[in-house]
């Protein structure tokens, strides 16, 4: 077994580089180094928990398997699988060492049985939330936190289960992404930026139970377009997806202008003229694409 080390150890944090020398540690037990909820998806076993939505799992898939060829090219070059320049970061909380910073480089050594190398944080927290919180602050692997584990760990270090329940529950039944679940929910699309985490925003938000009811009519709603012009290609012979965060504002609008429409009709009629219409053209912003909607739900007989 190898014994700690002292090693200059490169460390990225809040995007600025720096060196320094910190003891690292040397394990094999895989088990050693704990997952904690507020982070994303971190190991093999987690993808089991039903946490996690098919996307995030192939992201994790991913992420992990890059690691793996990584490592493997280091072994075959001669040098050690887990590199000691970038120790997985570790806190303790409660007598327990929790992995922060390196699930993924963890998981890919347990893959591949090799040992890793840790360091552990001199700063202390006495409670989950200051580590959720501290945590979302950092930015030390090359693989980054999206924003989607951003709220998702800010939820559950501020005890907002209901924000958490509800993002879960809308990224597995309708794909979505966690941030856009939450611009639904307050229809308001500057509230969750894709670029800009600012939990600011979302700190104080409440919301109605109708507006609940109207997050899951409008996701219904973006499914049943979804589902009706796959594998329709628009009139320049392209398939122009309409997942995209500018045409979600475009439901959300055109649904709160129009709740009580019928949506059966809605949707037929989307499908007939998306087959009509140069949907790169219609699905370049927000505006266009609600002026699509809108002309071919309310105003089918007047030409797009």
């Amino acid at each position: 077994m190898k014994k700690n080390e002292l090693k200059v150890s490169v460390i990225i944090e809040n995007g600025m580089v720096r060196k320094e020398m910190v003891e690292i540690f040397y394990s094999e037990d895989y088990d050693l180094l704990n997952n904690f909820d507020g982070n994303r998806l971190g190991s093999d076993e987690q993808k089991e928990s039903g946490n996690y939505s098919a996307n995030e799992i192939k992201a994790f898939d991913s992420r992990v398997n890059k690691l793996v060829a990584s490592m493997q090219k280091r072994i075959a070059d001669g040098k050690e699988g887990f590199d000691k320049n970038f120790p997985i970061l570790v806190a303790v909380i409660d007598g327990k060492k929790v992995n922060i910073d390196g699930q993924g480089r963890k998981a890919a050594c347990k893959r591949l049985g090799i040992g890793f190398w840790y360091r552990i944080l001199d700063q202390k927290f006495d409670t989950m939330k200051d580590l959720i919180n501290y945590t979302i602050s950092i930015n030390t692997t090359a693989s980054s936190w999206k924003i989607t584990d951003k709220y998702k760990a800010w939820a559950i270090a501020n005890d907002r289960k209901d924000l958490l329940e509800i993002m879960l529950d809308c990224t597995k039944k309708f794909d979505i992404a966690e941030n856009l679940t939450l611009m639904v929910l307050f229809k308001n699309q500057n509230v969750c930026k894709k670029n800009n985490f600012n939990i600011d925003n979302i700190k104080i938000k409440t919301y109605t139970e109708q507006a609940k009811i109207d997050l899951y009519e409008i996701l219904n709603f973006r499914q049943e377009l979804i589902n009706a012009i796959k594998g329709l290609r628009d009139s320049e012979g392209h398939k122009v997806a309409i997942k995209k965060e500018e045409c979600l504002h475009a439901i959300v609008n055109f649904y709160c202008q129009n709740s009580k429409l019928n949506r059966t009709i809605a949707v037929k009629y989307v499908a007939e003229y998306y087959q009509k219409s140069d949907m790169k053209i219609f699905t370049a912003n927000t505006t266009l694409f609600e002026k699509f909607l809108n002309r071919c739900a309310l105003n089918h007989d007047e030409k797009i």
